[in-house]
């Protein structure tokens, strides 16, 4: 993840040290803030909701990790980046919205989201890889439709999703469970 003060201003950026101003139960994050650092709202389980700005384009590693409050979640479309284990370990996730913007699913992205049911990615996707354990022990996931510009998926991508039975594949491929 690169560092972020190379890329924006300070004043466009969400740090662990300036995160406080924004931690409501429904979060709204000001249209001007470009990117947030690593860890920057982890562990804040009051956190419901989360309003992100359009024009929102990276979200460091860890940033919302462990926000076990946050049972929703829907990206901007001008996402580009987002760090490994952005959103891991928050225990009321259940339903995703990824914009066709993101490239790539990083290591331990939803890991150990247990409720998560649902992933949806909207538009004429980018995404091509799907990394280790982005979605480990998704307990809740019973299906999933890949877009078709996925090329590559790790091993251990969905590894422990219990529930998980079916997968479209990229290019109208299907897999079922055996």
């Amino acid at each position: 993840m690169p560092n972020y003060t190379t890329s924006f201003s300070n004043d466009r950026i969400i740090t662990r040290k300036n995160a406080c101003q924004y931690i409501h139960t429904n979060t709204l994050i000001p249209s001007y803030i470009r990117g947030i650092a690593s860890e920057a709202f982890q562990s804040k389980s009051m956190i419901k909701t989360i309003q992100f700005p359009a024009e929102l384009s990276r979200i460091g590693a860890r940033a919302f990790r462990n926000c076990n409050g946050l049972t929703d979640l829907s990206l901007p479309n001008q996402m580009q980046e987002i760090g490994s284990g952005a959103f891991a370990d928050c225990s009321s996730m259940r339903r995703v919205t990824l914009p066709a913007s993101v490239s790539e699913l990083p290591k331990d992205l939803f890991s150990e989201n247990t409720k998560l049911k649902s992933v949806e990615f909207h538009g004429q996707d980018q995404l091509h890889t799907i990394r280790k354990n982005a979605f480990f022990r998704c307990q809740s996931l019973t299906s999933l439709i890949l877009p078709e510009s996925v090329t590559t998926i790790d091993d251990r991508a969905f590894y422990r999703c219990k529930s998980l039975d079916h997968i479209s594949l990229p290019g109208g491929g299907k897999r079922d469970r055996q």
